[in-house]
């Protein structure tokens, strides 16, 4: 997804800086375009942003979550209520009892040792059936 946005956004700027247009309104369009590129370059740098801005790391029963801005978060796989797979965002999501989230992307390096560990501490965990046979090796 963000190699999608990010080269659909270089191709509007390359028609930006590089192609402009021949018709009567040239620059009503080149405004549009310019919103247009903007605009996904927002969604990229979001896209990226929403990618990498945590690191996630456990010991034992507790999940630390670092932000890149220093702040770190303490959690305990004991408090752990639910565990979802967002579609939408593709990312799981660790629901805990005072309703703070851990959002942990399957293609982050780490993240099926981390649902494996949480099989191993907290047999119990609820979580959806699908992931155990997804990320599970057997």
């Amino acid at each position: 997804m963000i190699l999608a946005c990010a080269g659909f956004d270089l191709l509007l700027w390359y028609i930006y800086f590089f192609v402009g247009s021949a018709r009567a309104d040239a620059d009503r369009q080149m405004l549009y375009l310019l919103i247009l590129a903007g605009a996904f370059l927002a969604a990229t740098l979001w896209a990226i942003w929403s990618t990498f801005h945590e690191s996630v790391e456990w010991q034992g029963k507790t999940i630390r979550v670092h932000s890149p801005l220093g702040s770190e978060r303490t959690h305990q796989i004991d408090d752990l209520e639910t565990i979802d797979y967002s579609s939408f965002q593709s990312v799981f999501v660790l629901h805990f009892r005072d309703h703070r989230v851990v959002k942990a992307s399957p293609y982050m390096h780490g993240t099926r040792q981390l649902l494996q560990h949480i099989d191993r501490v907290a047999p119990g965990a609820p979580r959806e059936q699908f992931y155990a046979s997804d990320f599970n090796e057997d």
